[in-house]
């Protein structure tokens, strides 16, 4: 058999490609959803659980993630501190609104570490 008989087509290549790039695009995902389900469960572990009150919902469109943000602001009655929380970019609109509650699971011992519930 020679090598010139040996051709592929447009779409044979393009399938090549494509299973080709298909595991580490699998791998990839797969390591983002483990790291949001690590850190969903580690805070949902936790005893912290507080009311935050909207503040912003705005398009972000300064990173590679771009998708919809929720601001969201609480006040610890105990030591009168602000803290405000921002959740991960969303593909669609929230139905969360300004002046709306949301919930934010926060670690009691350090408030740095947070999830939007939306």
């Amino acid at each position: 058999m020679a090598f010139s008989n040996i051709c592929f087509s447009l779409p044979t290549a393009l399938l090549v490609l494509l299973a080709s790039t298909m595991p580490a695009f699998g791998f990839y995902v797969g390591r983002v959803m483990h790291s949001y389900r690590r850190k969903a469960n580690r805070l949902q572990n936790c005893a912290g659980c507080v009311p935050a009150t909207v503040m912003q919902v705005a398009l972000e469109e300064k990173t590679w993630r771009e998708g919809w943000i929720v601001k969201a602001e609480w006040v610890d009655e105990t030591t009168q501190q602000s803290y405000i929380f921002s959740s991960g970019p969303q593909e669609f609109r929230p139905k969360q609104r300004i002046g709306d509650n949301v919930l934010v699971l926060i670690e009691s011992n350090n408030p740095v570490r947070y999830m939007v519930e939306l």
